[in-house]
């Protein structure tokens, strides 16, 4: 396994994620609101 695939792919991973908490929250928060 090469390093930087290795770092590359927790980079997208992250950044999958901390998409996917953005949209999570802001449902939650319109959920709330209704």
């Amino acid at each position: 396994m090469h390093l930087w695939r290795i770092c590359l792919l927790l980079l997208i991973i992250l950044d999958i994620s901390r998409s996917y908490n953005k949209c999570y929250s802001s449902n939650m928060f319109f959920i709330s609101i209704i």
